[in-house]
């Protein structure tokens, strides 16, 4: 009985070290948290009208949307805060990712689905991902984009990789950050049909400079 208890015991603390595993926002090269935090983040000289009548909806997993952005607010399907922080974008890195995805082409046509799962230090819940990425598509998003990484191995983020997989009608794209030594990075490394690890070549120019206010 004793050396159940033990054993017990021990799966327990394993399961709960698990479930406080964190992950980190992925910054683009040449983004930092320190110029965006606190600032309203803006795209230049572009009108607002609102979604097209055919427009997509994408799922943003990141560190959410200002809400009542003046040129985002049209644009916003739906809201999650999965931090217990609230609602508010204090990084800027979901925002400003949620205007490249509707002003940086023109052509573009899409609505938006913001899930926070970065807290103000851009740390990312295991169990907040998961949450989120069930949460986007239950709220019609085609496509998805997750701003965050795990590094481990394949075996540790099974369930990442499966919730992804689970929802095969849907393409997921997940961001990579440069790291040295390089690691292996969740969800990015899932390998799985329906999702594409993304990542910015830094030595590429932006087609867009954001205005910071």
């Amino acid at each position: 009985m004793t050396r159940l208890l033990f054993v017990l015991l021990l799966v327990a603390l394993l399961v709960a070290q698990r479930g406080f595993a964190q992950g980190q926002l992925v910054w683009e090269a040449g983004l930092s948290p320190e110029r965006y935090a606190g600032k309203q983040v803006r795209y230049p000289n572009v009108a607002a009208p609102g979604p097209a009548a055919n427009a997509v909806t994408i799922g943003l997993i990141d560190s959410g949307i200002t809400p009542d952005h003046p040129q985002l607010s049209a644009y916003m399907v739906a809201a999650k805060d999965f931090t217990g922080e609230g609602l508010q974008d204090v990084l800027g890195h979901g925002t400003a990712l949620a205007l490249v995805a509707v002003f940086d082409h023109p052509d573009a046509r899409v609505k938006l689905v913001s899930a926070k799962v970065a807290t103000r230090s851009g740390a990312v819940r295991e169990g907040a991902l998961l949450d989120a990425i069930d949460w986007v598509v239950r709220q019609g998003a085609t496509a998805v984009h997750i701003g965050a990484s795990f590094h481990g191995s394949r075996a540790h983020y099974r369930e990442v990789c499966e919730a992804i997989s689970r929802h095969w009608n849907v393409v997921f794209f997940a961001a990579v950050g440069t790291f040295s030594p390089p690691r292996e990075q969740y969800p990015a490394n899932c390998r799985i049909g329906n999702l594409h690890p993304v990542w910015a070549d830094p030595a590429q120019p932006r087609h867009y400079n954001l205005v910071l206010h």
